[in-house]
């Protein structure tokens, strides 16, 4: 996948923004942001309430100190941080992992995760408001746009981002400051959503069920279920049987196969 912003559906897959149909947005998953090495997909929303970053004050991970913000930036480890962060005594942490969300695994982003999201936002903003979903806040007008993530600096304080001031700041209290949560999930090491890479075809009955692209990644689980709905399921019975008879029905349009190219080979 090409490095760019796109819209990750359920059943339709990865779509760019521009060839977007509105008519499509139940089912959108996230946004999917592309860059180099690093894939990942941003929620829809916003957690309801700014949260907190811990009930007590301690070091979970290894921290990443105010000298040293030039590791912040590039700190790509949200997803690991996480792992020890699984509890409501972390409640930006865990309003993530328990976010459920196109059957992904969700985690609070890192310092660096935060800030490649925000290198693309005006990106992001606009795919975020094709598809119905909730806008980064980056003015004061719906509270402090403040935005947690799961690096630390400190026993007392974690790294967040300031979409208003646009820099990230290791100032913000675990315990006392709430912040808005924002879950991301890793696209290329997802395991829960079965996805994978086909070709475009021209055959009418798969157009209508992934639609028409160059690249889509699929749920066999959702496909088959459209083709039920839209035929029926003694239909469906009724064309499996004449193949294995070898008959001539030809409804629903045959469904040719496709070699699978997994997210891990991205």
């Amino acid at each position: 996948i090409p490095d760019g912003v796109y819209i990750l559906h359920q059943t339709l897959g990865v779509r760019t923004v521009d060839s977007w149909n509105p008519k499509d947005n139940y089912g959108v998953i996230g946004i999917l942001l592309v860059e180099d090495e690093h894939k990942i997909v941003v929620a829809l929303e916003d957690s309801p309430n700014n949260l907190t970053w811990s009930s007590e004050y301690g070091l979970i991970n290894h921290p990443v100190d105010f000298d040293e913000l030039e590791n912040a930036e590039p700190d790509f480890n949200g997803e690991y941080y996480c792992q020890r962060l699984d509890s409501p005594n972390y409640p930006a942490a865990y309003y993530c992992k328990t976010y459920n969300k196109g059957n992904r695994s969700w985690y609070l982003p890192s310092a660096g995760e935060l800030r490649l999201i925000y290198n693309h936002l005006e990106e992001i903003q606009n795919a975020l408001e094709t598809v119905g979903g909730q806008k980064f806040v980056t003015t004061w007008d719906d509270g402090a746009p403040c935005y947690w993530s799961s690096t630390e600096d400190s026993a007392t304080n974690a790294w967040a981002l300031d979409t208003y001031n646009v820099y990230l700041d290791n100032y913000y209290n675990k315990v006392s400051d709430c912040a808005k949560v924002r879950p991301v999930s890793n696209f290329t090491n997802n395991k829960n959503l079965k996805e994978s890479f086909t070709k475009k075809t021209t055959t009418k009955g798969r157009n209508e069920i992934i639609g028409q692209a160059d690249n889509l990644v699929v749920d066999y689980e959702n496909i088959i279920k459209g083709l039920i709905k839209k035929y029926g399921f003694s239909n469906i019975q009724k064309y499996v049987l004449s193949l294995s008879r070898g008959a001539g029905y030809k409804e629903p349009p045959y469904v040719r196969s496709h070699e699978p190219f997994t997210e891990d080979k991205m």
